[in-house]
């Protein structure tokens, strides 16, 4: 939701995102990776991640991130369905 409001209102002007997770920039015309204040790449997502360099580490690190998250969220989840399934009693 908050993605495509944001894709909503940078439409057709200049935007400048500060952003930690990667997703918010995806696509962004040009991205601008920094270290330590200083400028070590810079073009689009695309072009970036065709580069392997610092921004392809950090997208692989953050979707490793997500991937353990969703297997955490599926394990509770399933916990929690088969804990519901076995104490629920439904008398007939």
């Amino acid at each position: 939701i908050v993605q495509k409001a944001l894709d909503r209102v940078a439409q057709g002007r200049t935007t400048l995102i500060i952003a930690h997770r990667l997703s918010t920039i995806l696509n962004a015309d040009k991205i601008i990776v920094m270290q330590q204040g200083e400028i070590v790449e810079e073009g689009d997502h695309d072009s970036l991640m065709k580069a392997q360099g610092i921004y392809f580490d950090l997208v692989k690190q953050q979707n490793l991130r997500q991937v353990e998250e969703e297997e955490e969220e599926l394990e509770m989840e399933q916990l929690l369905k088969y804990n519901i399934e076995e104490f629920t009693f439904i008398k007939k």
